[in-house]
């Protein structure tokens, strides 16, 4: 474990018992604890289907577990992690579990898993106890489709420390499929590692050459050089620096522990802090004092009840300018796309992935660049509002730039917004809407218009303008549809946490408070006495919290 998981895991029992002997809210124990003992963060191998990744994975375990031979139509995700025990498990999305066995997985017997269930295995070996913080993935490709696609993005983007990119030393180059997912990949600024495999069918220097093309590559596409190029060969079982890399990845674990972990358990510790310190009276309150101080919290929170819906207001009234940039995108991509588009369709191609993966890339980028500002305003407005009887008690989220992790996850520094990071949403509904909304215009293409010579010159400009004028528009059409409920259901998102959070510091503050009256009305011997617990016990929390 992290010093800091040791840390909490041996701080709970006591803060668990504090929590119940003062009444305090304990519903965030369960996932705290077990978000410290099994502390997971997933790294999907992604590829095109024949990258070899699942032989990779057979390789690294040193047992073939993974079919190597399914087509795109079957393959599920496949998670693998260190555990004591072997275990394999499907997984459905309502929370459904199905025993598997590992010819199950060996011979792909995996259909009733589809269409979004993945395969969880675990197995008690050294290599993967050396990266336990780790869940490897193996993907299915990324030239499935939209739905690989999707599970591949809207899956595991938000979930996942760094992706793994597998690229066999027989293409030598990133497929067009491949590049455009890493450029959707980008805006969420997750590490990359890029993988040759099949090193050994090409003489050193030749996949020397591909590292350094597919490094070029790929820095072209996301601004920035991967964190490691490896080359392996699952083949040959020569999987040395792909151990290497996934020890660096292991070692990126800890400071991402410390963000999503300890940040919200200090936090809450340091409402509990709070609690005990009103309860020692150290501004020697009264009774009149304390009804005073109720009454003032209360003004204060109906004031900024006012603020906050007006705020919201405010930035509802923003969705229609701020959607309108997002699909000025959307349209602009798919035109800069219309010549690949419709000389696809002209070849009797379906053009339904190349749409869809524009489309993605567009709102992602829309999202990242046009709407999130705006929310990050919106939070600077609100957190001026926030009343000062408590908000003592509230940090607001400031994106730490020290470390890659952190940049990756913009995680809120207090259970106010903890769950308001501000992330790139699963898009996926969206790019589907949109794709559904022109299948129709789309089949007038058909698959056997190859064979009917639609190159020519009249026939392949007829395609060209039903694209431009009747699939673009109806495509933007559509992603505004599905858009402007999902912006808006975002902002009520928001605003309903922060209520939540602010009405939950409210109560606190007014609890700790009232039972301070109470103690007072007992007598101030006996409220002394009281005191002198309150005060061991706030010593204790005090403690607590230095250690970090």
């Amino acid at each position: 474990m992290f010093h800091q998981q040791t840390l909490i895991a041996e701080a709970l029992p006591t803060v668990r018992n504090l929590l119940k002997q003062y009444e305090r809210p304990t519903d965030w124990l369960a996932t705290l604890t077990a978000d410290t003992h099994n502390f997971i963060v997933r790294v999907p191998l992604v590829g095109a289907f024949s990258a070899g990744k699942s032989s990779l994975l057979n390789a690294l375990i040193g047992t073939p577990i993974f079919a190597t031979n399914i087509d795109p139509e079957t393959a599920v995700p496949a998670e693998i992690s260190h555990a004591h025990s072997e275990s394999f498990t499907g997984c459905l999305p309502d929370g459904r579990k199905i025993a598997l066995s590992c010819e199950d997985v060996l011979q792909n017997q995996l259909a009733m898993l589809k269409p979004s269930g993945w395969v969880d295995i675990t197995l008690p070996l050294p290599q993967l106890a050396a990266i336990s913080h780790l869940r490897l993935v193996d993907m299915p490709g990324w030239d499935s489709g939209m739905e690989g696609h999707t599970k591949a993005i809207d899956g595991y983007a938000a979930r996942s420390l760094a992706y793994c990119v597998v690229v066999s030393a027989d293409e030598g180059s990133l497929r067009e499929s491949i590049r455009l997912a890493l450029t959707e990949l980008a805006v969420h600024n997750l590490p990359l590692i890029a993988i040759i495999n099949k090193a050994d069918k090409k003489p050193p220097e030749d996949v020397d050459a591909i590292a350094r093309n597919v490094a070029a590559e790929i820095q072209t596409v996301t601004g920035k050089p991967p964190l490691r190029v490896i080359k392996v060969s699952a083949r040959k079982n020569d999987i040395s620096e792909l151990s290497s890399a996934l020890m660096d990845l292991e070692h990126l674990a800890e400071p991402l522990f410390t963000q999503a972990v300890t940040t919200p358990f200090i936090n809450h510790l340091g409402t509990l802090k709070g609690y005990l310190e009103t309860l020692t009276n150290r501004d020697d309150l009264d009774s009149e004092k304390i009804s005073a101080a109720i009454a003032n919290i209360e003004t204060e929170i109906a004031l900024f009840e006012t603020q906050l819906r007006n705020e919201t207001q405010a930035l509802d009234a923003r969705v229609a300018p701020v959607l309108g940039k997002i699909l000025r995108r959307v349209q602009s991509a798919l035109e800069g796309q219309l010549s690949s588009l419709s000389n696809t369709a002209a070849h009797g191609g379906d053009i339904n992935s190349a749409l869809g993966a524009t489309i993605r890339l567009a709102v992602t980028q829309g999202f990242e660049e046009d709407f999130n500002p705006e929310m990050r305003r919106y939070f600077d407005r609100v957190a001026d509002a926030i009343p000062h009887s408590i908000e003592a008690r509230i940090n607001l989220p400031q994106q730490d730039q020290g470390t890659a992790v952190a940049k990756n996850l913009f995680i809120a520094s207090s259970p106010m917004l903890a769950k308001l990071a501000l992330k790139i949403p699963g898009i996926g509904p969206v790019v589907a809407a949109a794709i559904t909304a022109v299948a129709a215009l789309l089949a007038v293409f058909g698959a056997g218009q190859g064979t009917r010579e639609v190159q020519a010159a009249e026939q392949l400009e007829q395609i060209r303008q039903n694209i431009l004028n009747d699939v673009i528009p109806r495509a933007v059409e559509q992603t505004q549809m599905a858009m402007t409920p999902a912006l808006h259901e975002r902002i009520a998102e928001a605003k309903s946490n922060i209520e939540a959070s602010v009405q939950v510091q409210r109560q606190e503050r007014t609890a700790a408070l009232e039972r301070l009256r109470t103690d007072l009305a007992q007598g101030q011997e006996a409220h002394q006495k009281k005191c002198a617990q309150y005060r061991i016990d706030l010593a204790t929390v005090s403690d607590i919290i230095t250690r970090f």
